[in-house]
């Protein structure tokens, strides 16, 4: 899950591009940008060690204009062990309802972003990317 935080553009197929902006209690504050020239958004992001969660609050967006709105979205992402398996949980709370025209390319891009997640637990050294990470 902290990879899954600290890299999402590598995951979620929308984020053209995340980075880092600074430390914060028991996380960090990113700024993602979002494809097709969509908005810049910063993100506060809460990585529990214990329970293998993170919190993605997002705090702002600005437009393509450069004016700056409130943020209006927040997940909680889990990982779960049941049986010697792994599952990846994800609850998305949005201020408001997206347009109905929307759902359908919303459901494919939470599945692009689980298979993209699955591809790479498969094929990356995932204990050696961890631990880079760790270090910081």
């Amino acid at each position: 899950m902290q990879i899954k935080a600290q890299e999402a553009h590598r995951f979620v197929p929308v984020i053209t591009f995340s980075q880092f902006i600074a430390p914060s209690h028991m996380g960090f504050i990113r700024n993602i940008k979002i494809e097709n020239n969509g908005p810049t958004v910063q993100e506060h992001v809460l990585v529990d060690q214990n329970s293998m969660q993170v919190i993605f609050i997002e705090e702002w967006v600005m437009d393509t204009n450069e004016v700056i709105h409130p943020g209006s979205f927040a997940a909680i992402n889990s990982l779960i062990e049941e049986g010697g398996q792994r599952y990846f949980a994800g609850t998305y709370f949005y201020k408001d309802a997206p347009d109905v025209s929307k759902v359908p390319a919303i459901i494919e891009m939470f599945n692009k972003t689980y298979e993209n997640m699955i591809l790479f637990l498969e094929n990356e050294d995932v204990d050696h990317i961890y631990n880079q990470l760790y270090k910081y």
